[in-house]
């Protein structure tokens, strides 16, 4: 320790890998799973969990305040995209590709969640990760992460301090949890009186992305192109990272995207439930198109766009689309699967109605995040500001 009370230290002397296996997790005794999906991204907490039942045969067990880390990511994403490390104030089972890292007594008791969320932690993830499409980071690794920590003293106002702006977030989400169970619970509602059921085929033509391949990455014609990344975990598109690929103008005929075109993930690289998902394109970029882990739905005269979306979400909340799911390494869902899943159908005119109290209700959460988001990026920085030093 240097003369101002600061010292440099590995990660494995300020936190402890548990990994006390669960060779059967329904048998387990615990009623709350958490898979890779419920570790928000940039959130110091995991306030999510699924039911048992919906567990994969194995996984570990974690107690209240121990801190769950993502081990897993996609090679596409960036370590700002994959910040997912929180807190569980509860105890339960959780997926093979997070760590359970519980703290030591050599650090002020709640900061580990923050160390674990700061921009310099995540690069040296991402740096040390391996694998080609799925890529993971082990342990060895990362018990080798170094960084500087203050007195102990110090350290216990910097945790009371970033607990006070976690606080505020913590106040929000509650009411976001309570939109989103709303939301759901009306679809439900709606969707369950509906008689009719149509094939997602009849609801218009449907067209997989074109491949993404190096050699379509020269610089001669490069468009911009949407992929599952781009799809939002919730509602809508993020639009926020855009990539290119080079398409010819015979091509772009093909691919192109046309406002109102409804885009479908084809897979998942963790769960068949989260396969599915759906979003309207609204035209916001000029000449864009898709990548073939999107399946586009342009609809026909007969159903309107934003119902679509709800009548697939719908069906992948009744576990109608994980049905059709291949399952290999990654989730996989096909044209011609998703083709032949049945949503309910009905009249335009109440097509319309369905959607206007959807949108109401979406306007209502989306300026809810903004809101949280606004508090979570002062989080990020001040994290970053109080525990980044380069200087080691």
């Amino acid at each position: 320790m240097s003369d101002d009370g600061w010292q440099i230290v590995s990660l494995s002397e300020i936190a402890e890998n548990v990994s006390e296996r669960v060779n059967s997790v329904k048998d387990s005794g615990y009623d709350k799973w958490v898979g890779l999906k419920y570790i928000d991204h940039g959130s110091v907490y995991v306030s999510r969990w699924g039911d048992i039942s919906e567990a994969a045969s194995s996984g570990k067990k974690f107690k209240s305040a121990d801190v769950l880390l993502a081990r897993r990511f996609a090679r596409s994403k960036s370590s700002e995209q994959e910040r997912r490390a929180g807190v569980a104030n509860f105890e339960g089972v959780c997926s093979g590709d997070a760590y359970v890292l519980r703290e030591k007594p050599t650090i002020a008791k709640g900061l580990l969640k923050y160390i674990l969320n700061t921009s310099r932690f995540w690069n040296y993830v991402m740096q040390n990760a391996d694998g080609s499409m799925s890529i993971r980071v082990k342990w060895q690794a990362l018990a080798k992460y170094q960084l500087k920590i203050p007195s102990f003293e110090k350290q216990k106002a910097i945790v009371e301090l970033l607990d006070s702006v976690s606080e505020v977030i913590s106040s929000y989400q509650p009411i976001g949890a309570e939109i989103k169970y709303f939301r759901k619970a009306l679809l439900f509602d709606i969707m369950d009186k509906i008689e009719k059921y149509s094939k997602v085929s009849d609801l218009g033509e449907l067209k997989l992305g074109r491949m993404k391949s190096k050699k379509y990455t020269k610089g001669v014609n490069p468009k911009p192109y949407l992929r599952v990344g781009n799809i939002g975990v919730e509602y809508g598109l993020n639009l926020s990272r855009i990539e290119y690929m080079d398409f010819t103008e015979k091509e772009l005929d093909i691919y192109r995207l046309k406002s109102g075109d409804v885009l479908v993930t084809d897979g998942d690289l963790v769960s068949i439930w989260a396969a599915g998902r759906a979003a309207i394109f609204q035209g916001d970029i000029e000449d864009c198109c898709f990548q073939n882990h999107l399946i586009r739905l342009r609809t026909n005269s007969t159903t309107l766009p934003e119902y679509a979306v709800l009548a697939l979400e719908y069906a992948r909340y009744k576990g109608e689309i994980a049905k059709m799911v291949h399952m290999t390494t990654i989730a996989t869902l096909s044209v011609g699967r998703l083709a032949d899943v049945k949503i309910p159908m009905t009249d335009l005119s109440h097509q319309k109605s369905i959607a206007d109290k959807f949108r109401k209700i979406d306007e209502i959460f989306e300026n809810l995040e903004h809101t949280l988001n606004s508090y979570t990026n002062l989080q990020k920085v001040a994290i970053d500001s109080m525990l980044e030093f380069e200087d080691l």
